[in-house]
């Protein structure tokens, strides 16, 4: 099988100037670090997929897109075990979302 290539979400955030997703999975034996391994992506209105303040948006996000944080070597971050995903528009505190799912 194919294995799956993209990150989808529909979003709204009324405020902030740009949308970052991040996806964590369980960290790997002996892992010294406070946070668990992390891939990150930050997207604004001139991004692509762009993200734009005020309107719902389709993103639809190429996993390849993502970076790993300071912390996240590639061999740490099993993309079989992801088990959380954290959203955030600057100081908003509010984000909706819908249509969360990864895809071929």
């Amino acid at each position: 099988t194919t294995p799956l290539t993209h990150f989808h979400l529909d979003a709204y955030a009324p405020e902030g100037e740009s949308f970052k997703v991040e996806l964590t999975c369980p960290p790997p034996p002996g892992w010294t670090q406070q946070a668990p391994p992390a891939v990150e992506v930050v997207l604004d209105g001139t991004t692509t997929p762009a993200f734009t303040v005020g309107e719902w948006v389709s993103l639809d996000i190429p996993l390849a897109d993502f970076q790993y944080n300071a912390a996240t070597q590639p061999e740490d971050f099993d993309w079989t075990q992801i088990n959380q995903f954290v959203i955030s528009s600057g100081d908003t505190k509010l984000v909706l979302l819908d249509n969360i799912y990864f895809r071929k």
